[in-house]
Protein backbone atom coordinates (compact mmCIF):
# COMPACT_ATOMS: atom_id res chain seq x y z
CA UNK A 1 0.00 0.00 0.00
CA UNK A 2 0.97 3.67 -0.15
CA UNK A 3 3.39 4.88 2.47
CA UNK A 4 5.13 8.12 3.30
CA UNK A 5 8.34 6.59 1.97
CA UNK A 6 6.69 5.89 -1.37
CA UNK A 7 5.40 9.47 -1.50
CA UNK A 8 8.90 10.82 -0.94
CA UNK A 9 10.31 8.53 -3.63
CA UNK A 10 7.57 9.57 -6.09
CA UNK A 11 8.15 13.26 -5.41
CA UNK A 12 11.87 12.72 -5.93
CA UNK A 13 11.23 10.81 -9.17
CA UNK A 14 9.04 13.56 -10.59
CA UNK A 15 11.52 16.23 -9.56
CA UNK A 16 14.49 14.27 -10.95
CA UNK A 17 12.71 13.96 -14.30
CA UNK A 18 12.36 17.75 -14.42
CA UNK A 19 8.58 17.81 -14.14
CA UNK A 20 7.40 21.29 -13.09
CA UNK A 21 5.02 21.52 -10.13
CA UNK A 22 2.06 22.57 -12.25
CA UNK A 23 2.39 19.38 -14.35
CA UNK A 24 2.34 17.01 -11.34
CA UNK A 25 -1.45 16.41 -11.47
CA UNK A 26 -1.17 15.48 -15.14
CA UNK A 27 1.70 12.98 -14.85
CA UNK A 28 1.16 11.63 -11.33
CA UNK A 29 -1.47 9.08 -12.48
CA UNK A 30 1.08 7.66 -14.93
CA UNK A 31 3.64 7.24 -12.15
CA UNK A 32 1.01 5.75 -9.80
CA UNK A 33 -0.18 3.18 -12.35
CA UNK A 34 3.40 2.25 -13.24
CA UNK A 35 4.29 1.93 -9.54
CA UNK A 36 1.28 -0.33 -9.01
CA UNK A 37 2.34 -2.54 -11.92
CA UNK A 38 5.90 -2.78 -10.58
CA UNK A 39 4.58 -3.56 -7.08
CA UNK A 40 2.39 -6.36 -8.44
CA UNK A 41 5.33 -7.83 -10.38
CA UNK A 42 7.51 -7.54 -7.28
CA UNK A 43 4.88 -9.27 -5.16
CA UNK A 44 4.59 -12.14 -7.66
CA UNK A 45 8.38 -12.54 -7.68
CA UNK A 46 8.58 -12.21 -3.86
CA UNK A 47 11.15 -9.40 -4.20
CA UNK A 48 10.50 -8.29 -0.61
CA UNK A 49 12.47 -11.30 0.62
CA UNK A 50 15.61 -9.47 -0.57
CA UNK A 51 15.20 -6.96 2.29
CA UNK A 52 16.70 -9.53 4.65
CA UNK A 53 20.05 -8.90 2.93
CA UNK A 54 19.97 -5.15 3.63
CA UNK A 55 21.56 -4.27 6.95
CA UNK A 56 19.35 -2.83 9.67
CA UNK A 57 21.56 0.26 9.88
CA UNK A 58 20.85 1.08 6.20
CA UNK A 59 17.10 0.67 6.71
CA UNK A 60 17.23 2.71 9.93
CA UNK A 61 19.25 5.45 8.18
CA UNK A 62 16.80 5.57 5.29
CA UNK A 63 13.75 5.76 7.56
CA UNK A 64 15.41 8.41 9.73
CA UNK A 65 16.19 10.53 6.67
CA UNK A 66 12.62 10.21 5.39
CA UNK A 67 11.25 11.23 8.80
CA UNK A 68 13.56 14.26 9.00
CA UNK A 69 12.63 15.36 5.46
CA UNK A 70 8.92 15.00 6.24
CA UNK A 71 9.23 17.03 9.44
CA UNK A 72 11.17 19.79 7.68
CA UNK A 73 8.64 19.90 4.81
CA UNK A 74 5.61 20.04 7.11
CA UNK A 75 6.85 22.20 9.98
CA UNK A 76 5.74 25.50 8.42
CA UNK A 77 2.29 24.07 7.70
CA UNK A 78 1.93 22.87 11.28
CA UNK A 79 2.90 26.33 12.53
CA UNK A 80 0.37 27.99 10.23
CA UNK A 81 2.42 30.04 7.79
CA UNK A 82 3.48 29.87 4.15
CA UNK A 83 7.11 29.67 3.13
CA UNK A 84 8.70 32.39 1.07
CA UNK A 85 11.45 30.62 -0.86
CA UNK A 86 13.21 33.02 -3.19
CA UNK A 87 15.17 30.61 -5.39
CA UNK A 88 13.95 28.91 -8.53
CA UNK A 89 14.47 25.23 -9.31
CA UNK A 90 14.94 22.38 -6.87
CA UNK A 91 14.60 23.30 -3.21
CA UNK A 92 16.70 21.33 -0.77
CA UNK A 93 15.72 20.43 2.78
CA UNK A 94 18.31 22.92 3.97
CA UNK A 95 16.55 25.68 1.95
CA UNK A 96 13.21 24.64 3.45
CA UNK A 97 14.65 24.72 6.96
CA UNK A 98 16.18 28.18 6.44
CA UNK A 99 12.90 29.50 5.01
CA UNK A 100 11.02 28.01 7.96
CA UNK A 101 13.30 29.76 10.48
CA UNK A 102 12.88 33.04 8.59
CA UNK A 103 9.08 32.59 8.65
CA UNK A 104 8.87 31.89 12.39
CA UNK A 105 7.77 35.50 12.91
CA UNK A 106 4.51 34.59 11.10
CA UNK A 107 3.46 31.72 13.38
CA UNK A 108 -0.29 31.36 13.72
CA UNK A 109 -0.98 30.83 17.43
CA UNK A 110 -4.14 28.82 16.69
CA UNK A 111 -2.10 26.36 14.60
CA UNK A 112 0.58 26.16 17.27
CA UNK A 113 -2.12 25.52 19.89
CA UNK A 114 -3.60 22.70 17.79
CA UNK A 115 -0.13 21.17 17.32
CA UNK A 116 0.48 21.14 21.06
CA UNK A 117 -2.96 19.60 21.63
CA UNK A 118 -2.32 16.90 18.98
CA UNK A 119 0.99 15.93 20.59
CA UNK A 120 -0.59 15.89 24.06
CA UNK A 121 -3.55 13.80 22.87
CA UNK A 122 -1.28 11.35 21.07
CA UNK A 123 0.88 10.71 24.12
CA UNK A 124 -2.16 10.62 26.43
CA UNK A 125 -3.89 7.93 24.34
CA UNK A 126 -0.61 6.04 23.88
CA UNK A 127 -0.03 5.93 27.65
CA UNK A 128 -3.62 5.07 28.58
CA UNK A 129 -4.43 2.64 25.76
CA UNK A 130 -1.16 1.34 24.27
CA UNK A 131 -2.81 -1.49 22.30
CA UNK A 132 -5.49 0.69 20.69
CA UNK A 133 -5.20 2.56 17.36
CA UNK A 134 -3.70 5.67 18.93
CA UNK A 135 -3.43 7.71 15.73
CA UNK A 136 -7.11 7.17 14.89
CA UNK A 137 -8.10 8.02 18.46
CA UNK A 138 -6.00 11.20 18.31
CA UNK A 139 -7.56 12.30 15.02
CA UNK A 140 -11.08 11.60 16.29
CA UNK A 141 -10.40 13.43 19.57
CA UNK A 142 -8.98 16.40 17.71
CA UNK A 143 -11.98 16.53 15.39
CA UNK A 144 -14.32 16.60 18.39
CA UNK A 145 -12.22 19.22 20.16
CA UNK A 146 -12.06 21.38 17.03
CA UNK A 147 -15.81 21.17 16.55
CA UNK A 148 -16.36 22.11 20.21
CA UNK A 149 -13.92 25.08 20.02
CA UNK A 150 -15.38 26.36 16.74
CA UNK A 151 -19.01 25.97 17.80
CA UNK A 152 -18.96 27.25 21.37
CA UNK A 153 -15.93 29.53 21.52
CA UNK A 154 -15.87 30.76 17.90
CA UNK A 155 -12.27 29.61 17.63
CA UNK A 156 -10.85 30.24 14.16
CA UNK A 157 -9.63 26.96 12.71
CA UNK A 158 -8.86 26.74 9.02
CA UNK A 159 -10.65 23.80 7.44
CA UNK A 160 -10.59 22.27 4.00
CA UNK A 161 -13.29 23.04 1.47
CA UNK A 162 -15.74 20.33 0.47
CA UNK A 163 -14.66 18.18 -2.44
CA UNK A 164 -17.39 16.91 -4.73
CA UNK A 165 -16.98 13.98 -7.10
CA UNK A 166 -18.59 16.05 -9.84
CA UNK A 167 -15.61 18.44 -9.69
CA UNK A 168 -13.14 15.69 -10.58
CA UNK A 169 -12.01 15.78 -14.16
CA UNK A 170 -10.75 12.33 -15.04
CA UNK A 171 -8.68 12.36 -18.20
CA UNK A 172 -6.00 10.24 -19.77
CA UNK A 173 -3.95 13.22 -20.97
CA UNK A 174 -0.86 12.17 -19.02
CA UNK A 175 -0.81 8.62 -20.38
CA UNK A 176 1.51 9.12 -23.32
CA UNK A 177 4.37 6.89 -24.43
CA UNK A 178 6.76 9.77 -23.78
CA UNK A 179 5.68 9.90 -20.12
CA UNK A 180 5.78 6.11 -19.77
CA UNK A 181 9.32 6.04 -21.22
CA UNK A 182 10.43 8.94 -19.02
CA UNK A 183 9.15 7.43 -15.79
CA UNK A 184 9.92 3.77 -16.52
CA UNK A 185 13.61 4.17 -15.78
CA UNK A 186 12.90 6.25 -12.69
Amino acid sequence: GPTNSTAVVMLSALTACGVPWEKFPEVLPVVLVMTGVFLLISACLNISSLVQYVSKSVILGYMTAVIIIMIINQLHTALGFNLHVVQDGAITSWDMLKATFIGLKDIDLNSLFICVIVIALFFFWKKCFPKMPVIAMTIFSLALLSYFLMTFFHFSIQTLDNVYVSSWKATLNGFTMDNVNTFAST
